[in-house]
């Protein structure tokens, strides 16, 4: 036979005045956090990794809303962790975009949402290339990103952001990297041999 044993707890004003305060701070965050969302949203740049990792948990709006102190304590580090993350903002995720453009060579941007497709097209091309050059059985060496990266690069800064003719387009960019690391190679024979009568 059990016995049931009632009891209360007491909260002091101090305690009543701090989770007052961490409450007033988390609908601070909330408040921050959703009009950043809702900024990339309108904005269309859902490419942004900050945004991304977002739908990735859930896609859950930040609130508080009817949680006691330890999942307001929770949701706050989930905020702090979005808020923190420079692709959160609108100028942020712009200046992400600015650099991953630059660092594979597109240099036509019009606007941000055709820029994303670009990227998007440009790393789909060099997993395909990638993944056509290692099942190819004419090459049995190891070409680096560079080649590959320029040569993908090229073909998005042609044609944009249409995917639908990159299947047909494979071999003939995996051929020009073959042969651009074929021609590198002769280059480095070549300079290799010269460098033995200098």
């Amino acid at each position: 036979m059990s016995k049931q044993i009632d009891f209360t707890v007491t909260v002091s004003p101090e305690m009543k005045k701090k989770e007052k305060e961490l409450r007033q701070e988390a609908r601070r965050l909330v408040s921050l956090a959703n009009k950043r969302i809702k900024r990339i949203e309108q904005q269309g740049l859902t490419e942004s990794p900050a945004y991304k990792k977002y739908v990735e948990d859930g896609k859950q709006k930040f609130g508080i809303r009817g949680k006691n102190t330890e999942e307001v304590k929770q949701e706050i580090a989930r905020m702090n962790g979005y808020i923190k993350k420079q692709t959160s903002t609108v100028k942020g995720t712009k200046q992400y975009l600015d650099n991953v453009a630059k660092s594979v060579g597109i240099t036509k941007i019009d606007n941000y949402k055709e820029l994303q497709g670009q990227l998007n097209t440009f790393f789909r091309g060099v997993d395909k290339v990638r993944e056509y050059l290692r099942n190819s059985k004419e090459v049995s060496v190891a070409i680096g990103y560079s080649k590959i990266h320029e040569v993908v690069s090229d073909y998005v800064e042609e044609v944009g952001d249409e995917l639908d003719s990159i299947d047909d387009l494979v071999a003939e960019m995996a051929g020009k990297v073959i042969e651009g690391a074929g021609y590198g190679k002769v280059d480095e024979i070549l300079n290799n041999f010269m460098n033995k009568f200098l």
